[in-house]
Order: C-alpha cells, then sequence, then structure tokens
C-alpha cells in the first residue's frame, strides 16, 4: 500500500472483530511502502478495535500466520521513519492457536518491529510461539505498552500451554509493563538473526514475570553463540524443568539458577565475566551437566555456588586463565555443594 492510510493490511475503526478459521489456518501479510507518518498509518499490519479475535483450531505450526512489512519507497527502500512491521492496537487483541501442536508465527520489519498497545494474548496449547525480528530496524524493534500474556491464560480457550516461545529482537521497550510467560515450554530470547548481540547494553530476566497461571518454565535461553550483551539474571525459586543456557558479556547472577529438578543441563558463557551478585548464587542442576564458561568468576568475596551429580566444567573464555589473582579460579570463588561425578 502506498498513499493515504498507508498500512499494508488490518482492521481499522474501534468495533468488535473475530476471525474464527475453524480447523483452518489464518494467514495475514501486510506491506506497506509509505513513509508519511501525518495520520497515514505505515504499517506493515495493523488490528484496532474494541476486541480483535483471530483463533484457529488447526494442529500445524503455522496455524496463525502474521507477517508485516514497512519500506519507505518501495522493496529494499530505506525504512520510513515511523513505519511499523505489526502495529496491533485494539481495546483487546486475542490470537488464540486452540490445536493441538497449533502455532502463532509473527514475523516484522521495519522502523519499528512490533508496537503492542492495550492487552495482548498470544497463547497457543502446544504449537511454537514466535515473535521475531526479520532484522534490526532504527528503532525499538519490540514496543509494549500494555499487559502481554504468552502461552496461556486463565478463563480463556487455552488455560494450559506447553509451547515453546521465541522473542527475536534487538531492542525492547516495555514502557514499565512486564510479559506475562505461562508455558511449561522452553522460552527463548535472542537477537535478530543477522545479529550477535542485542541494542541493549544490559539484558535482564526482570523485565518478564516467570511461571503465571500454575505453569513452570521448561528451559531457558538467552542470547546466542557470539553474543556479548550485559546480562543481570533474576528467576523466580521455582524450578525450570529443563536445559538453561547463557551466552553474554558481562553475566550477574542477581537469583539463583535453579534447574534441579532432573536431567538439566546448565551452559552460561561470559565473555567478560560471570559473578554473583550477592555473598553466594546457587547454580544447581539435579544430574545435568553444569558449564561455567568466562575469563573472570571472582568478585570480592561473592561466590558461585554449585551443585549436580552430573560433569562441572569451569573453563576460560580464552584459551588460558590470567595469573592474575582476580581473573579465573583464583582464591575461593566456588563453592561446591553435592556430588560430583567427574
Amino acid at each position: 500500500a502506498t498513499g493515504e492510510g498507508i498500512y499494508g493490511v488490518g482492521f481499522w475503526t474501534n468495533t468488535e472483530k473475530t476471525i474464527d478459521s475453524g480447523t483452518g489456518k489464518i494467514y495475514m501479510e501486510g506491506i506497506s511502502y509509505g513513509s508519511d507518518t501525518t495520520d497515514n498509518f505505515p504499517f506493515g499490519i495493523t488490528l484496532d478495535g474494541s476486541t480483535v479475535t483471530l483463533q484457529s483450531a488447526n494442529t500445524s505450526e503455522d496455524a496463525i500466520v502474521l507477517k508485516g512489512i514497512n519500506y519507505s519507497g518501495g522493496p529494499g527502500g530505506a525504512e520510513g521513519i515511523d513505519g511499523r512491521g505489526i502495529d496491533l492496537r485494539a481495546g483487546n487483541t486475542k490470537i488464540y492457536a486452540i490445536g493441538e501442536g497449533g502455532g502463532i508465527v509473527l514475523e516484522a520489519s521495519g522502523y519499528y518491529g512490533f508496537t503492542l498497545y492495550n492487552d495482548i494474548e498470544l497463547l497457543a496449547k502446544s504449537g511454537s510461539i514466535s515473535i521475531n525480528n526479520t532484522f534490526d530496524g532504527n528503532a525499538t524493534d519490540l514496543y509494549i505498552a500494555k499487559n502481554v500474556f504468552i502461552g496461556s491464560k486463565a478463563n480463556t480457550p487455552v488455560s494450559q500451554s506447553s509451547s515453546d516461545v521465541l522473542i527475536r529482537a534487538n531492542e525492547f521497550d516495555f514502557d514499565g509493563y512486564r510479559p506475562y510467560i505461562a508455558t511449561t515450554g522452553s522460552f527463548t530470547l535472542e537477537p535478530v538473526s543477522t545479529s550477535t548481540k542485542f541494542d541493549s547494553s544490559t539484558i535482564s530476566t526482570s523485565w518478564f514475570t516467570w511461571n503465571q497461571n500454575g505453569q513452570t518454565l521448561g528451559g531457558l535461553t538467552l542470547g546466542k553463540a557470539g553474543s556479548t550483551s550485559d546480562i543481570d539474571i533474576y528467576l523466580p525459586p521455582n524450578p525450570i524443568n529443563g536445559d538453561v543456557y547463557i551466552y553474554g558479556g558481562d553475566i550477574e547472577l542477581k537469583n539463583d539458577i535453579n534447574a534441579q529438578s532432573g536431567d538439566n543441563d546448565i551452559y552460561i558463557e561470559g565473555s567478560t565475566r560471570v559473578i554473583a551478585s550477592s555473598a553466594s548464587r546457587k547454580v544447581y542442576s539435579g544430574s545435568g551437566d553444569i558449564t561455567l564458561r568466562s575469563d573472570i568468576f571472582r568478585n570480592t568475596t561473592r561466590r558461585i555456588q554449585t551443585k549436580t551429580t552430573g560433569l562441572l566444567t569451569i573453563e576460560p573464555f580464552t584459551s588460558v586463565w590470567s595469573s592474575d589473582s582476580t581473573v579465573g579460579i583464583q582464591g575461593t570463588t566456588f563453592n561446591f555443594d553435592g556430588a560430583i561425578s567427574s
């Protein structure tokens, strides 16, 4: 779409709108080539109304797909100022994949990737939920201005979820809100596919509200191989029922990592350092392997306490630790609690 009212596809006006595809799929793809920001809405996809509901009982991973793109001046053009890939602004947006295995795919690109206003519910019984920026836009990739519920929510058609959740973006602005994560599946937060690090100087798990609606997380991945952004770890005391992978620069354990419910591996890689934020922080697995990889672990009297009956590996990020007493594992840095197989 170009010119006046330049959103690619979507709903407008303040009325209630519902698409229920039964066992069929829902696919929406919108492309906006506009760049004028004065009441022209240069959005790939926009959904507006009092309540907008998209619901599918299809059992495929692509049961519900929304793809929104904004370029100024046509394909390959520059990013239009204020252009958005996907803009959800209804009073309440409900996207429900209610079939077993049915997934939700949201894919956006633009000056802003996603702008999410008012209450948003992205719920799936067991298929994956993907919020994916295809590239790093010039502005915020994921902007949230109200409550966002991901996975499941009480008193909805999806009251329980085992869906894996993927959020792929480089820059975030949640405006003080904390998305509610309610699934027994895994959660992954990583940079866009063309980047190895986030734009935000520090990533924090405190941005999210974990283990909601009686659902305990089944795995956690923050960053990806090569990521160098700083990461602050705030996690609830109840365990993560799955593997934990963390890749970053300066990784600070603000809370314990409790994955001791089973054979769950924990891998923490800090290209700068991995430290505890207080006198002692726990990194616990049941029988899984624990790997801590960094050049610096020590910070005055702070300790990282490890526990597993599996394999514990402590190794430098570079080829060898420095002889400096504050670097590597010089001094009493680790407290080993529990049996270690090797």
